[in-house]
């Protein structure tokens, strides 16, 4: 009994080694550098050796290469040589590669958020980056478009209703798989965005991706510098007593203080946040969107501090959803005052007809403010 169990315990200890024996194994016949790797060792082993390896290594050549090698007569150092090249090579080149015994599935939740024509199409395996490959996504939608028609949104408190248990939902995703990467992506209104970002407000990452209008596929917000958008913030004397503020932000088109004056019709406090030339696919980098996110935080602890802060801050925003995600991120509960962000349409007049109260914590129905409550300070 004692025997069987010694040999059990051998058997478990080498476990790990014969694993790594077949992995090299595999790899040396299906792929050119386990080959070339395989290659050097083999022929780096009997110059070493010069003994009775050589019928053996000869044998494993010739079932793994289809001939017979030959056996010259160096000095052993050539073929220490060898082994080192191409146990070096074979690490050099794969310097990521985890052994196969070791190697966890990496799981991605996928948060989808549509409120508009689901034209679009999801999020493939071969769009997330390399690190990702073969990872599980677990997609969770947010499909608000059953109320989207003729080019409105018509019941945006519904689809705030909708909305509202994100945050929920994503907790239940995470508690079954905790290590889960978040993307999000999609194509919705613009304070449906804000306010998406402002329920994942929390420190976690997270990758946002944007729409590739040309191949309709969906495009990583890449890691580095990017372009220097030449950011700037100009705000305007008031030319009066104010009791608001506006931020406009204008990324992808500029936002005119002339539609501005449309909705809100008394002295506010204005405030520009503007690139220098503004235009589609602007944002490329999550630097850039950190960048022009910062300066939105700082904006808005700037109006929040100054002697007779504002009561509600207006947001008008014309940009990428993953910068309007990130800047909803940016937005406090606690923190700031009411801070509402208006929807465009073309179609309506005035161009911005409803906001959005992101950090309120009232009903949907208290949330969405047609533009006469918003502008008289329902709350």
């Amino acid at each position: 009994m004692s025997r069987s169990l010694s040999s059990l315990s051998s058997l478990v200890r080498l476990s790990p080694l014969l694993k790594g024996m077949l992995r090299t194994w595999a790899l040396s016949r299906g792929t050119a550098r386990g080959k070339i790797a395989i290659a050097l060792v083999l022929g780096g082993i009997p110059i070493i050796s010069q003994s009775w390896i050589k019928p053996l290594v000869s044998a494993a050549w010739e079932v793994t290469f289809g001939q017979p090698i030959p056996f010259p007569n160096p000095s052993p150092l050539w073929g220490v040589l060898l082994v080192a090249l191409g146990v070096g090579f074979f690490i050099w080149t794969a310097p990521s590669e985890q052994p196969v015994w070791t190697v966890t599935r990496r799981s991605v939740v996928a948060l989808r958020h549509q409120s508009m024509e689901a034209l679009t199409r999801p999020l493939l395996p071969s769009s997330l980056p390399p690190e990702l490959t073969g990872a599980d996504i677990h997609t969770l939608n947010i499909d608000q478009g059953v109320f989207y028609a003729g080019g409105i949104l018509t019941a945006p408190d519904a689809a705030v209703r909708l909305q509202m248990d994100l945050a929920m939902q994503l907790r239940a995703v995470l508690n079954s798989t905790p290590n889960a990467e978040i993307i999000y992506y999609g194509k919705a209104h613009v304070p449906l965005v804000f306010l998406a970002g402002h329920a994942l407000s929390t420190g976690a990452p997270i990758r946002l991706y944007e729409l590739d209008r040309q191949s309709g596929d969906w495009r990583a917000i890449e890691e580095g510098e990017g372009q220097d958008l030449r950011l700037r913030v100009k705000r305007t004397p008031s030319g009066g007593v104010t009791s608001d503020a506006v931020i406009r932000i204008s990324i992808s088109y500029p936002v005119h203080a002339g539609d501005v004056a449309e909705v809100i019709r008394r002295p506010y406090r204005d405030v520009h946040l503007s690139i220098a030339e503004p235009r589609l696919d602007a944002i490329r980098t999550m630097r850039q969107i950190e960048q022009i996110a910062r300066t939105f935080r700082q904006v808005l602890d700037q109006l929040k501090s100054e002697p007779s802060g504002p009561a509600q801050i207006h947001v008008f925003y014309s940009g990428p959803m993953s910068l309007a995600f990130s800047l909803g991120r940016q937005i406090s509960a606690t923190i700031h005052p009411p801070v509402l962000v208006y929807n465009f349409t073309a179609k309506t007049t005035p161009k911005y007809s409803w906001a959005l109260h992101v950090n309120g914590d009232g009903s949907p129905d208290s949330l969405v403010m047609p533009v006469p409550a918003a502008v008289a300070g329902r709350s």
